[in-house]
């Protein structure tokens, strides 16, 4: 595998869904976990890395579970990923992983905090009525400089 078979956006994970939605995207995650059993970030890091990331988009899609605790897995393989997809290295992989976290991350702030000035000192919650360990921000603004500050540690860890 060379590292190029995602970055249209096409992978595994988008063709289930097209197919039979959630029974096919929850053997898809099945699938991806099994291929991590075998790729290592030392010894395969391009397969390693494509599976975290099919993985990633796997859990942002999934339906069945906490919507939370998929956005949290989400977050971390789509992280993950990003340890070997550099931007120097793999430009185009590293902009589809870096996107992926995006989508990942608005979905946690968008459609709870868009139009809201501010919230009680909790964490945000998700539909299903569960926290999602994302600190206590409490206007857009501050999740805003969230992000940042997120972005730069992500682009440190790839220096």
């Amino acid at each position: 595998m060379d590292g190029q078979d995602d970055v249209d956006g096409q992978d595994d994970v988008s063709v289930g869904l097209e197919q039979s939605g959630a029974g096919q995207l929850e053997q898809a995650i099945s699938n991806y976990l099994a291929a991590l059993e075998v790729y290592s970030e030392q010894d395969t890091p391009q397969e390693w890395a494509a599976s975290q990331l099919g993985l990633g988009r796997a859990y942002l899609e999934s339906e069945t579970g906490r919507p939370s605790e998929n956005l949290t897995n989400a977050i971390a393989c789509f992280t993950a990923a990003l340890r070997v997809y550099t931007q120097d290295r793999y430009p185009a992989e590293w902009a589809h992983a870096q996107r992926s976290l995006g989508d990942a991350r608005s979905r946690i702030f968008g459609s709870r905090l868009v139009g809201t000035q501010t919230r009680s000192a909790r964490s945000p919650t998700l539909d299903d009525g569960s926290d999602l360990d994302v600190g206590t921000k409490t206007n857009l603004s501050d999740v805003w400089e969230h992000l940042e500050r997120s972005k730069a540690l992500i682009d440190s860890l790839d220096a």
